[in-house]
Parts: C-alpha cells; sequence; structure tokens
C-alpha cells in the first residue's frame, strides 16, 4: 500500500516552526517516457509535503539528483527530455525552484570474462529531495493504513 509521508523537524527546542523534507522518484517510468517520470518525481515530492503547515507551494526547494548513463544510445536525449520536463516547464509553472543538485553520468558499467563481454546500463532516473520551512509542525499529519489522519505531535 503505497503511503505518503515527510519528515518534519523542530528550527529549535520548544519552537512550533520547523523544516520538511521529502523525496520522489519514479525510475521504472524512464524506460518508457523520461519527461513524465521527472515530472512525477517532482509531483510525489510535493505530494509528500502535502500533510505539512508549508503554506505556498513555492516555499519548496528541489535538489536533483539525476543518474544517466551519457554517451550511451538514447540516454543524452532521455536526459534532456527529463531536464526540459522540469526544468524549462512543470516546476517553473508551479513556482517551484531547483537550486542545488547533483549528477551521476556514469551508469553503466562493461566487463569481460571468458563468456564474452557483458555491460549493464542503468536507466536515466532523476531522485527529486525537497525542503521546505513549515509554519507550524504541531499542525502536520500523516497517513494511516486506516484511511484516517492524525496530528503527529
Amino acid at each position: 500500500v503505497p503511503v505518503a509521508d515527510c519528515a518534519v523537524t523542530h528550527s529549535a527546542i520548544g519552537s512550533v516552526t520547523g523544516e520538511a523534507m521529502a523525496m520522489g522518484e519514479r525510475t521504472p517510468l524512464a524506460l518508457l517516457n523520461a519527461g513524465a517520470s521527472a515530472r512525477m518525481a517532482v509531483a510525489e515530492t510535493i505530494m509528500n509535503m502535502a500533510g505539512t503547515a508549508i503554506g505556498n507551494v513555492a516555499q519548496i526547494k528541489l535538489s536533483a539528483n539525476w543518474m544517466c548513463a551519457a554517451g550511451t544510445e538514447g540516454e543524452d536525449a532521455r536526459l534532456y527530455e527529463a531536464v526540459q520536463a522540469i526544468g524549462g516547464e512543470f516546476c517553473p509553472a508551479l513556482g517551484v525552484c531547483i537550486p542545488v543538485g547533483k549528477d551521476s553520468m556514469s551508469m553503466k558499467t562493461r566487463w569481460s570474462d571468458s563468456a564474452g563481454t557483458h555491460e549493464v546500463i542503468g536507466p536515466m532516473s532523476l531522485i527529486c529531495s525537497g525542503f521546505a520551512p513549515v509554519t507550524d509542525v504541531e499542525k502536520t499529519t500523516i497517513p494511516l493504513l486506516h484511511g484516517e489522519l492524525i496530528r503527529v505531535f
């Protein structure tokens, strides 16, 4: 059963303000549609924060961890499609920015043995992390498998 959630911390002992952190990814979808996969990763990150008092969605700052087998046939195009989908279209439309990130462009390995040469390629993927200030951590709710919402604090 999929359950959305995020981490919420207090900004100081006794404070009701704090920070929310969440992640999203949809790597398998990238095999069919890299742009949709990236949009889903961003959307999952944002939706995982929906139970917190962050106010405007523009408060969320994202970190994009791009993984790709750069230089492998089709992978550079998938990466471009995904970056354009969120960096050029989706995030600007939401008013959300991606001020930081990292990349792993060597998601391929090759080796030889007595059976021949072998190669494994990791699909293009985006692991998205989101961070946002929380105005009142006591208003945070979490989903339960029973379908109810409860207050965390």
